[in-house]
């Protein structure tokens, strides 16, 4: 039987090709949609906003420009 490794930010899932993987990927999708809304949200916010929740500009602008799957 085949395995296959999906890495995301809480560590390794392992799943079985042979078993049901579109768990390990629906959950790894779901990861990414999150990331991306909140990447977007960030985006958007104030600069009085990024300040209570303390975060920089810099910082929210760095992190808004990342890819979904980092």
């Amino acid at each position: 039987m085949s395995d296959l490794t999906l890495t995301n930010f809480a560590g390794s899932v392992r799943t079985s090709i042979a078993g049901a993987p579109r768990r390990g990927y629906v959950a790894l999708v779901a990861i990414w949609t999150r990331r991306s809304r909140s990447r977007r949200h960030l985006k958007h916010l104030d600069a009085h906003l990024l300040r209570d929740i303390g975060v920089t500009e810099w910082n929210a602008q760095r992190e808004a420009e990342r890819p979904f799957w980092d």
